[in-house]
């Protein structure tokens, strides 16, 4: 379940499933917290006290006031900027992002590129919008946001299949549905994966 907090300085978190934020510090003199997982963060501007969030043991993020996606795993970290200004602190240097950039990180190297993805936090406004995009890539971030494994069989090819589509609160099965309307498809679903065994672009 998705949580949302309040925290004393005004500021909000809303931390996705599995993920965990912990308070280092009493947010009087200082305002620090550790994360763990995924985590929206809209946090209010106070210039004397920056907002810092650990990341492990050397990197942190550091801000005055801003809003941002950030997901912190072991194998994955990905922070795209949505409000403000971010410091990021890695490897003994700082990049800095403003409104629509974005971190990812890829074979352990950080990468800074320009946000395109609509859909980063579709996991806490529960909503997932297709504008044109490439149907392999849509059904890895529907299988994201609904937390479902979707295999395709190897002889499918969807190269040339593109999605333009929006949905907001509607069911997995319902998301499934509509695409079996768009394209020719047969699948089988069960709790946590969905298997495509044909699919053509009409």
């Amino acid at each position: 379940t998705i949580q949302n907090y309040a925290l004393v300085d005004n500021s909000e978190i809303w931390l996705n499933t599995n993920s965990e934020v912990q308070y280092l510090s009493d947010f009087k003199t200082e305002r620090k917290v550790s994360l763990s997982g995924e985590a929206f963060f809209d946090v209010k501007a106070n210039k004397d006290n920056p907002f810092i969030i650990e990341l492990n043991s050397s990197d942190f993020i550091k801000v005055v006031g801003t809003s941002f996606n950030v997901v912190n795993r072991d194998d994955e970290f990905d922070l795209t900027v949505y409000s403000g200004k971010v410091e990021f602190h890695a490897l003994k240097r700082v990049i800095n992002l403003t409104k629509g950039d974005r971190i990812v990180k890829v074979n352990g190297s950080f990468t800074k590129i320009r946000n395109t993805d609509k859909n980063v936090s579709s996991w806490k406004n529960k909503e997932l919008i297709f504008d044109n995009i490439l149907l392999n890539k849509a059904l890895t971030q529907i299988g994201k946001h609904y937390s479902v494994k979707i295999k395709l069989d190897k002889s499918i090819d969807i190269s040339k299949c593109y999605l333009r589509s929006k949905y907001t609160q509607e069911s997995i099965t319902d998301v499934m549905l509509e695409l079996s309307k768009f394209f020719v498809m047969e699948y089988k679903q069960s709790e946590s994966t969905i298997l495509i065994s044909k699919l053509k672009c009409n």
